[in-house]
C-alpha cells in the first residue's frame, strides 16, 4: 500500500505539472476536490453511513480545509515552479513533520531506528534542496521551495487533525469523504 501510495503521487505529479502548465492552482485544487469526492461518494454509496460525531466532523472539516484545500493548492504552487522531482523529493518531509508532530501532539514513541531514518531523510532532502536553492544564475527557487515547505506543514497537520477525528469514532472511508 504504501509503495502503491507512493507510486500514485509521483504520477500525479507529473500529470498535474501538465495540468498546471494551462491551470491555476486554485482550479486545479477544485477539479481535483470535486471529481476525488464525486468518485468517493460513488464507490461508498453501497455501504451504510453511520453518524459522524459532531467533535470528528468539526477535525475532519479543519483537517480537509487546510490539507486538502490549502495543502493541495501550496503542493500546485510549488509544483508550477519546481518541477514533478524536486515537489516529490520535498514532500518526503511531510512524513518526516507527521512523526514529529505524532511525537509531540498524540505521544507516538518511534523506535531508535526509525529516528536514524527521520535523519537520513532530513540529510539528504535538505542536501537536493539547498543544490537546487542554488539554481540558475539570477533564478532563485526559493518561492517554489516555501510553497512546497508550507505545502508539506499543512498537510501534515491534517494529517495528525484527521488522526484525532479517526479516535474520536469516524470510520476512515466516511472521514475521507468528509474532509474532500
Amino acid at each position: 500500500a504504501a509503495l502503491g501510495s507512493a507510486a500514485s503521487w509521483a504520477l500525479g505529479a507529473v500529470l498535474f505539472k501538465r495540468l498546471g502548465d494551462t491551470l491555476p492552482p486554485v482550479v486545479l485544487t477544485a477539479a481535483k476536490g470535486i471529481a476525488g469526492a464525486a468518485m468517493l461518494a460513488l464507490v461508498l454509496w453501497p455501504l451504510v453511513f453511520q453518524p459522524v460525531p459532531s467533535g470528528a466532523l468539526v477535525l475532519l472539516t479543519l483537517s480537509g480545509l487546510l490539507g486538502i484545500a490549502a495543502g493541495d493548492t501550496l503542493f500546485f504552487m510549488a509544483l508550477n515552479r519546481l518541477g514533478a522531482q524536486a515537489v516529490v523529493l520535498l514532500l518526503t518531509l511531510g512524513q518526516v513533520l507527521t512523526v514529529l508532530l505524532a511525537v509531540a501532539w498524540l505521544g507516538d514513541r518511534p523506535e531508535p531506528v526509525a529516528w536514524a531514518g527521520i535523519a537520513l531523510v532530513t540529510g539528504g532532502v535538505t542536501a537536493v534542496m539547498w543544490l537546487r536553492l542554488q539554481g540558475e544564475a539570477g533564478r532563485s527557487e526559493l518561492p517554489g521551495v516555501l510553497f512546497g515547505l508550507a505545502a508539506v506543514a499543512c498537510m501534515s497537520v491534517s494529517t495528525i487533525i484527521a488522526k484525532q477525528a479517526m479516535d474520536a469514532g469516524s470510520n476512515s472511508a466516511q472521514a475521507t469523504l468528509v474532509r474532500m
